[in-house]
């Protein structure tokens, strides 16, 4: 009997590659499906991912073929292999951002969203190293040089705008108030 590149799933009425039927065995004894681990290992290289991108991706991607259980197993994989870290992919944002003038809540709040929680963001090391009063120091400086405390009579509109620039990049009010002048 010859083998086709494909073979019919008769139960779930759809065609399934063989790639996705050959599976490698994890120390947990879960077979996880080659496809989707070179997928996962294929995203990796291109970039950091959160497990949470990844399972995103995964269900937008694969949704019909896998179940929540093998993605799940392949993620616990990937992050006892080292390929797939919370905390590393959290320190590169942050280190990102920064060097992008963006404040402490901006980062927060981008790193949530992706799925990692609070405590990891607040965990590392960029985080942790990050002087925020000279973050919002350069940012004015180089996108309101002009503006300082005594232009806000002078030119009401630029204090305005540098003010509110500072916070939509997530200073708060107070260092804000310490870069700018009350």
């Amino acid at each position: 009997m010859a083998l086709s590149s494909e073979e019919h799933d008769v139960s779930a009425g759809r065609k399934r590659s063989l790639a996705a039927v050959d599976f490698l065995e994890t120390d947990q004894q879960t077979q996880i499906p080659q496809r989707l681990y070179s997928a996962a290992v294929r995203y990796l290289s291109a970039r950091e991912h959160t497990a949470s991108e990844l399972r995103q991706k995964f269900a937008r991607k694969f949704s019909r073929e896998f179940s929540d259980e093998e993605v799940d197993a392949l993620l616990e994989d990937l992050q006892a292999q080292g390929l797939q870290s919370d905390v590393r992919y959290a320190d590169v944002a942050v280190r990102s951002r920064v060097s992008r003038g963006y404040g402490p809540y901006y980062i927060e709040q981008s790193l949530r969203s992706k799925g990692v929680a609070p405590e990891i963001v607040h965990a590392t090391e960029s985080w942790q190293s990050t002087d925020w009063l000279d973050v919002a120091r350069q940012l004015k400086e180089r996108k309101f040089s002009s503006v300082t405390k005594e232009t806000r009579y002078e030119d009401p509109k630029a204090w305005q705008k540098a003010v509110r620039t500072l916070q939509q990049r997530g200073f708060s009010s107070a260092i804000v108030a310490r870069v700018i002048g009350d």
